[in-house]
């Protein structure tokens, strides 16, 4: 089975931009994490072309299909990342190969997201689990959502 290899090509500044709206937004709503779950990859036209967008992928600066908990305060997890590609990872692996995220983990099964939670003192009754149909239409929650930077290049 072949793998994706991911290019990340977004800077530390643009996951610093991107995790502050999320988590203005959560504290706008009471949250003190998400749940994201991973999506199969969808298109999403945009003035572009076709480009791949998933909500996983937009926190994780990875290649999406993983589960995201995202607290509002301390670092995220990201789980469900397929063995064979955490193993190919070495210190040598470049940056833009490696999500966001540093605490990574293979399983994204039920035990291991409520092991995640639990890490990050979330309460079950605190977490919102995130999709784009759950997002309201503010101007702010919009900008999160936005497929492409201010600059123009897409996501």
């Amino acid at each position: 089975m072949a793998y994706l290899k991911w290019e990340n090509s977004f800077s530390e500044e643009e996951r610093d931009r991107r995790w502050q709206l999320m988590r203005e937004f959560m504290q706008s709503k009471g949250m003190d994490a998400l749940l994201v779950p991973g999506v199969e990859l969808s298109q999403v036209e945009t003035g572009r072309g076709a480009q791949m967008q998933t909500l996983d992928r937009y926190l994780s600066g990875w290649a999406g299909r993983c589960t995201v908990v995202f607290p509002l305060k301390g670092e995220p997890v990201l789980l469900g990342v397929p063995l064979p590609v955490v193993l190919l990872w070495t210190p040598e692996t470049p940056k833009e190969q490696l999500p966001w995220i540093e605490d990574v983990r293979v399983s994204d099964e039920g035990e291991a997201v409520v092991a995640a939670l639990k890490e990050k003192g979330v309460i079950v009754e605190g977490v919102g689990d995130m999709s784009i149909a759950t997002l309201a239409h503010s101007a702010k929650e919009q900008e999160i959502l936005h497929l492409q930077k201010h600059s123009g290049n897409d996501c």
